[in-house]
């Protein structure tokens, strides 16, 4: 009797640190990334957790969209027949004019136009003048590599850095995309003639030390490569001097340059009751302290296409991948930020703003401020701006970064995919390639039909990216690797249109901890008091009811669960009871 009752100890002891140990890891999981602490452990659990979940998607049946999306690809037999990529912007101009005369809603691009077409000065034109006359219907791409951890106070640094290095261009004034977040006092100041100083300051010694470097002059002495290289690393400075701003690194802190600085801030303050009268250094204080960490990702220097192209662009949007700690592609970020200066700081992601336009819809972000200033993501709905009162078509399930996991349909081509090189030619018909479902094996197969252009093009949102296997964007993915980036981008619309998400339990952090302990207590108790073959059984029919119900929720209701931690627990409570169990008899029989 004493051996089951010490049994039955060791399973609740191994329970109860299961318990502990699933709280601490959800608070890990559902902190934001750029909030959590560093810590090797819960990451390596994390990549245990999300390769174990990687299971489900392989196991479970392939489905198919009716989503009204198609991509438009520069994929190898595009670049066979038209050339090396990138093309020329003149044909790029043709195809966008020829998708939006077929009745294409809108044509996104996960391409960016970086630099001028030198080698054929009317290629710009002809493009941005496509641009130009349909800017509710175009969507142009940036990027970012620079995830930025800064100070919280430091992102009204980031927000004058984003719009001083060409953010004004990319974030324009956005009917279907709106911030919902409490401000105070410090956000509505006027900042920009402040940082202004503080900037040219900055870019006048990055072009001192080029020039000084290089033995010229001035910068008209520069090649076109050589200036391109200085505007570069003006950029970069002033987003690595925002990571010193108000901090003891500050170079406008010293004891050379306080005097004339103390001026400026006192200047930006002037019409604030609360703050102008502080000194300089309780100013300081009371900026650093007002701010707490932001949850939407944060990216510092964004690249641009090409100004004449910029310019007559209404929309521009990110088409940032964003990679679990595995590298893998499971989530995907509906928008990003620099700074949180409302309206001029948040970049949507390729798949939103595309679908929003696709409405008319717009999307509203709901940020909530906790009594200690701790920002959290409330809500994010979509509201239908065609009905009058507008109505919400649907609240989606985002964490609290502002991602929704990615719901794939099944392996690349699972969607409508259009060669580009269709796109030049005028036949009436368009091949296109997608996977439809063999009723035999109830599996996808790649399938190529040809279709009306006209009829198919019609009201269908498009994404242009690039597949050839020589461009590599390419990414890894819970269903395979070498999926193309696009594909991300298209997935993720289609989602949006079908609004058909995976999701997380939303209370898993309160309750599967307590049920590691309730199960793995009554379990322990079991195996305890049955014998060694009688456990046995009985442990593998716990698994597999529990890995059949993990899998039919994830199936049938698209419902997400961080079940590792399950079979983790019972795996250890089994053991650790079976190799007390195993001493002890032989011990017994020792004694014998």
């Amino acid at each position: 009797m004493k051996t089951e009752k010490i049994s039955i100890l060791i399973g609740i002891t191994v329970s109860a640190l299961f318990m502990w140990f699933g709280f601490h890891y959800f608070k890990y999981v559902d902190t934001p990334a750029i909030q959590r602490p560093y810590s090797p452990f819960l990451e390596g659990i994390e990549v245990l957790d999300l390769r174990f979940n990687d299971i489900k998607y392989k196991i479970r049946p392939p489905s198919q969209s009716q989503a009204p999306v198609a991509l438009i690809a520069i994929d190898d037999a595009s670049v066979r027949e038209i050339g090396r990529f990138p093309w020329s912007r003149e044909m790029i101009a043709e195809m966008t004019d020829n998708l939006l005369k077929l009745g294409a809603k809108s044509v996104s691009f996960d391409v960016i136009f970086a630099e001028p077409e030198t080698s054929n000065p009317q290629a710009d034109s002809a493009f941005a003048k496509v641009i130009s006359d349909n800017p509710d219907r175009i969507v142009l791409g940036t990027f970012s590599e620079n995830l930025v951890d800064f100070q919280p106070h430091q992102d009204l640094c980031v927000a004058e850095a984003f719009l001083a290095t060409g953010g004004d261009q990319l974030v324009k004034i956005n009917p279907s995309f709106a911030i919902d977040e409490e401000t105070h006092a410090i956000d509505d100041l006027n900042w920009a003639p402040l940082f202004a100083t503080l900037f040219q300051t900055i870019q006048e010694r990055e072009q001192n030390d080029l020039l000084k470097s290089l033995g010229k002059k001035s910068p008209e002495e520069l090649s076109t490569f050589q200036k391109n290289n200085l505007k570069a690393r003006q950029s970069m400075a002033l987003f690595e001097y925002c990571k010193t701003w108000l901090t003891k690194h500050d170079i406008f802190l010293s004891p050379e340059n306080i005097g004339q600085v103390e001026t400026l801030y006192h200047d930006v303050v002037a019409d604030a009751p609360d703050l102008k009268n502080l000194k300089f250094e309780d100013l300081r204080s009371r900026i650093r302290k007002s701010y707490k960490t932001h949850p939407i990702p944060q990216y510092g220097e964004w690249t641009p296409n090409t100004l004449e192209l910029q310019t007559p662009a209404t929309y521009t949007s990110s088409f940032i991948a964003q990679l679990d700690a595995d590298g893998y592609v499971r989530r995907y970020p509906l928008f990003f930020r620099s700074g949180h200066k409302l309206g001029t700081s948040f970049i949507p992601s390729m798949a939103l703003q595309s679908f929003l336009l696709s409405g008319p819809y717009r999307a509203e972000l709901k940020m909530a401020t906790a009594k200690d200033g701790e920002k959290s993501l409330d809500q994010f709905n979509i509201y239908d701006t065609s009905k009058e009162p507008e109505v919400k078509i649907a609240s989606y399930p985002v964490d609290g970064s502002g991602q929704l996991l990615i719901n794939y349909y099944g392996r690349q081509m699972s969607l409508p995919y259009v060669s580009a090189k269709e796109l030049f030619n005028d036949e009436p018909t368009v091949k296109v390639t997608t996977s439809v479902m063999n009723q035999e094996s109830k599996q996808l197969v790649i399938q190529t039909k040809e279709y009306d252009k006209k009829e198919f093009f019609k009201d269908r949102s498009l994404i242009v990216g690039a597949t050839a296997v020589g461009l590599y964007d390419l990414r890894n993915t819970p269903l395979e690797a070498n999926y193309p980036g696009p594909e991300l981008h298209l997935t993720m619309l289609a989602n949006l249109f079908d609004k058909h998400f995976l999701k997380q339990w939303n209370q898993e952090a309160q309750w599967l901890p307590v049920v590691l302990f309730v199960g793995g207590t009554a379990l322990a108790v079991a195996w305890a008091l049955l014998g060694s073959l009688s456990s046995l059984l009985g442990f593998v029919v716990f698994i597999l009811v529990i890995g059949a119900l993990d899998l039919w929720i994830f199936i049938k209701h698209n419902l997400l669960i961080h079940s590792f931690l399950i079979y983790a627990c019972a795996f250890a409570g089994f053991g650790a009871i079976q190799v007390f169990k195993y001493f002890t008899e032989e011990k017994k029989k020792e004694g014998t």
